[in-house]
C-alpha cells in the first residue's frame, strides 16, 4: 500500500457511482482500461474505481453524487471535423451555469456602484462653446437651451448648498457630467463645451477581470475533465488532514458569504415587488423554500435543470437590456470605454471601485462549482482525442456564456454611469417626491453624494424613469439572486461532499449546506431592514477576497502536476501566466481588505487583523511553497516533503500512483 502521508493510508478517490447511460457496466469498466502509465492506467482509474466506503446498494437507491444522476451523451461525429455544433449544444450547460457567479446579486451591486461612483469620463475635447470661449460662468441656462446645449448638467461634488441657477459658484475640487434635465434632475447648469456625450470608467476594468476570469476557469474545467474529480476531491485526496480541513472552513466563508448575497438579493427583489409588504426575513423564507424545490429539477433530467438556468439568465438580459435602452447611452463612447484603459481624476474611491469590480467577478467558490459541472458529460477519458476534445468544447462554450454575462454587466454598470453619477441625495429626494414615490425618505435631503445598492438602485430608477423600471430592475435582481443562490447551492454540496467525504442522503446534504449557509443570512434579515445592508456588503466583499487564495492556488497546484494530468499539464506559459495572473489577483484583493480595515478606524480592531493575517498569510505561504514545487521549482522541497508527510520525489509529492495501490479496486 503506498503511503501519502506519513502514518495515514492515501485517501481513497471518489467513485462514478453510476455506469453511463446507454452502456453496460462492462463497457463503462472498458473507458479506464488504458496502458500502464498511460493516462487511462493513472488518471481513468482514479476517476472510475469505486471506493471501500461506498454502500452496498448505492447503484439500487439514490445516488450520492449531487447533479450527476445521468450523464448527457457526446453524439459521434462521423467526419472527424474540426468544429460541431451538434457536439457544442451537448457540451452546453455547465459554462452557463458557471457564469451565474458574474451575474450574482455582489456582482450586480459591485456593477451599478461603480456606475454611480467612477461614472463617466468626460470626452477628449476642451473648446469652449461660442456662448462662453473663456470658459466662464456668464450665460444662463435659457440662453444654453436655446443653443441646443442644455442637454449637459453640471453636477459638483461639493456639499454647499445649491446656488440659483445662472449664478457663479465656486470651482468644485472634481466634477462630472450627469443626465439631462429631461430625466427630471436639477442641479448647477456649467459652461457648454464638447464634453458632451461622455466615455464609462470603468468597463475596461469589467472586461479585464472577465478574461482573466475566463482563463482561470479553463484551469478549473480542464482539472474535472482530465481526471474526472473536482477540485474538492483532489484537495481531499492530496493535502494533509490539517491543511485539508482549514481550506475547507475557508471555502465554506466563502459560499457563506457569497449566499448571503444572493439570498439577500433575492428577498430584496421579492420586498420591491411587494411593495414592502414582504419584509426581508420574510423573502428570506421564501427564496430558501423555493431553492430546495428548485434544486430538484435536475430529478426530471439534467437538460432541464439547465434549460431552467438558461431561462433565469434570458430574463436577466431582458430586464437589464430593457433599463439599458430606457437610458438611451452613446454607443460610441461605450465601446471607448471598453477597449481604451483610463480613468480621469480618478481618486481612492475609484480605484476601490475598480478593484472592488474585480473582486466582485473571480469567485473562489466558481472554480470548485466549474471543475464539477463538466463531469456531467460522457468522456472517455482513456481517449486523449476525446479529452482534448472536451476540453475544447468547454472552453468555447465558457466565452459564449461569459461574453453574455460581460454584456448583461454592461447594461448595469452604463444605467447607473449615464443616470446617476453624482448625483445628490437632494436630487433624488426631489425627484422621488415628484413622482410621488413612497420611498422619497430614504434620501435625506441634503447635498452629499447619492449612494446606491440594489434596493435604492430600484427605488432610484422607479423614480426617474417610472415606476415599470422599478419592477423589471427587480424582477431581473430576483432572477439573478435566484440562479446564483442555486448555483451557490450546489457550490456547497460539492465542497463538502468532496473535502468530507460525505456519503450522505442527497436530502440530508442539502438540508446541512443549506442550513449553514442560510442560518446567518436569517439572522441578519431578521435583525436588519433593508436599507441598511451595504456596510454588510462591503464585509462580505471583503471576507470573500480573502478566501480567492484557498481556490487559486490549488487549482494552479494540481494543473501543473504531470502525474495528475499527464499529457494535458499546464506547459510553461501557463504556469508562468497562471502564477502572474494570481498573484496579481490575490494582490489587487488585499489591497482591497487593507483598504476596509483602516476605514474601520478602530485599535482594537486593528490589532486582531494584525493577528488573523499572520495565520491567514502564514497558511497562503504554504499553499504557495506546496505549489511553486508542483511547477517545477523542486529546490524549494530541500529534501523536507518526507517530514512533512509528501513522497520524496518532488514531482509526485502530491499525487500516489494509483496504479501501485492495491486496495483501488480495478
Amino acid at each position: 500500500m503506498q503511503q501519502g502521508h506519513v502514518g495515514q493510508r492515501l485517501p481513497q478517490p471518489r467513485a462514478e457511482l453510476l455506469p453511463r447511460e446507454g452502456m453496460s457496466r462492462g463497457e463503462s469498466r472498458k473507458d479506464v482500461s488504458g496502458e500502464p502509465g498511460g493516462l487511462g492506467g493513472v488518471v481513468s482509474t482514479i476517476s472510475s474505481s469505486r471506493s471501500p466506503l461506498q454502500p452496498p446498494d448505492a447503484d439500487d437507491g439514490e445516488p450520492f453524487t449531487t447533479y450527476f444522476d445521468s450523464k448527457i451523451p457526446i453524439p459521434e461525429d462521423e467526419t472527424h471535423s474540426c468544429f460541431s455544433f451538434r457536439k457544442l449544444w451537448a457540451f452546453t450547460g455547465p459554462g452557463f451555469l458557471m457564469s451565474i457567479a458574474y451575474l450574482d446579486p455582489g456582482n450586480i451591486e459591485s456593477d451599478l456602484q461603480s456606475g454611480a461612483v467612477a461614472g463617466f469620463k468626460v470626452g477628449s475635447g476642451s473648446q469652449r462653446s461660442p456662448l462662453n470661449p473663456t470658459g466662464g460662468w456668464e450665460h444662463p441656462r435659457e440662453e444654453w437651451e436655446q443653443q441646443g446645449l442644455g442637454s449637459c448638467l453640471w453636477v459638483s461634488l461639493w456639499v454647499h448648498p445649491t446656488p440659483a441657477l445662472g449664478s457663479r459658484p465656486q470651482k468644485p475640487q472634481s466634477c462630472g457630467f450627469g443626465t439631462a434635465q429631461r430625466r427630471g434632475f436639477g442641479g448647477i447648469w456649467g459652461p457648454p463645451t464638447h464634453w458632451c456625450p461622455r466615455v464609462p470608467q470603468l468597463l475596461w476594468v469589467l472586461l479585464l477581470a472577465t478574461v482573466i476570469g475566463l482563463l482561470l476557469q479553463r484551469l478549473a474545467a480542464r482539472l474535472g475533465v482530465v481526471t474526472g474529480l473536482h477540485l474538492a476531491e483532489v484537495c481531499h485526496r492530496q493535502y494533509q488532514k490539517v491543511p485539508r480541513i482549514i481550506l475547507w472552513l475557508m471555502v465554506e466563508l466563502a459560499i457563506i458569504g457569497s449566499d448571503m448575497q444572493e439570498v439577500i438579493g433575492s428577498a430584496i427583489a421579492i420586498n420591491l415587488l411587494s411593495v414592502g409588504k414582504i419584509p426581508l426575513w420574510g423573502g428570506v423564507l421564501i427564496t430558501i423554500a423555493d431553492t430546495f424545490v428548485f434544486l430538484f429539477l435536475d430529478k426530471y433530467g439534467l437538460r432541464k435543470l439547465e434549460a431552467f438556468f438558461g431561462l433565469l439568465i434570458s430574463i436577466m438580459a431582458l430586464t437589464f437590456g430593457y433599463e439599458y435602452i430606457t437610458v438611451k447611452p452613446s454607443q460610441e463612447k461605450l465601446l471607448q470605454g471598453l477597449f481604451v484603459p483610463y480613468c480621469q481624476d480618478c481618486g481612492t474611491p475609484q480605484l476601490e471601485q475598480a478593484v472592488g469590480i474585480v473582486g466582485a467577478v473571480i469567485m473562489p467558490h466558481n472554480m470548485y462549482l466549474h471543475s464539477a459541472l463538466v463531469k456531467s458529460r460522457q468522456v472517455n477519458r482513456a481517449d486523449k482525442r476525446e479529452v482534448r476534445e472536451a476540453n475544447k468544447y468547454f472552453f468555447i462554450e465558457s466565452c459564449i456564456a461569459l461574453f453574455v454575462s460581460f454584456i448583461i454587466n454592461i447594461f448595469v454598470v452604463t444605467v447607473f454611469a449615464e443616470a446617476f453619477f453624482n448625483k445628490t441625495n437632494a436630487q433624488v429626494h426631489q425627484v422621488c417626491a415628484n413622482a410621488s414615490s413612497p420611498h422619497a425618505g430614504l434620501f435625506p435631503n441634503d447635498n452629499s453624494t447619492l449612494e446606491v445598492d440594489i434596493y435604492k438602485g430600484g427605488v432610484v430608477l422607479g423614480c426617474s424613469f417610472g415606476t415599470a423600471a422599478l419592477y423589471i430592475w427587480a424582477i431581473g435582481i430576483l432572477a439573478a439572486g435566484q440562479s446564483s443562490t442555486m448555483t451557490g447551492t450546489y457550490s456547497g454540496q460539492f465542497v463538502m461532499e468532496g473535502f468530507l467525504n460525505l456519503r450522505w442522503s442527497r436530502f440530508a446534504r442539502v438540508l446541512l449546506t443549506r442550513s449553514i449557509a442560510v442560518t446567518p443570512t436569517l439572522f441578519v434579515a431578521i435583525f436588519q431592514d433593508v436599507e441598511h445592508l451595504t456596510g454588510m456588503n462591503d464585509f462580505l466583499n471583503v471576507l470573500m477576497s480573502l478566501q480567492l487564495p484557498f481556490a487559486l492556488i490549488p487549482v494552479l497546484t494540481f494543473t501543473s502536476l504531470p502525474s495528475l494530468m499527464h499529457d494535458f499539464a499546464n506547459g510553461l506559459f501557463w504556469k508562468v501566466a497562471g502564477g502572474l495572473l494570481i498573484l496579481l489577483l490575490c494582490s489587487i484583493n488585499m489591497y482591497f481588505v487593507v483598504a476596509y480595515v483602516m476605514a474601520l478606524r478602530s485599535l482594537p480592531l486593528y490589532v486582531g487583523a494584525a493577528l488573523l493575517s499572520v495565520l491567514y498569510l502564514a497558511f497562503v505561504a504554504y499553499l504557495t511553497w506546496l505549489c511553486l514545487v508542483a511547477l517545477g521549482a523542486s529546490f524549494l522541497a530541500c529534501g523536507s516533503t518526507g517530514r512533512l508527510g509528501f513522497a520524496a520525489r518532488p514531482e509526485l509529492f502530491l499525487l500516489g500512483h494509483v496504479d501501485s495501490d492495491p486496495s483501488v479496486p480495478r
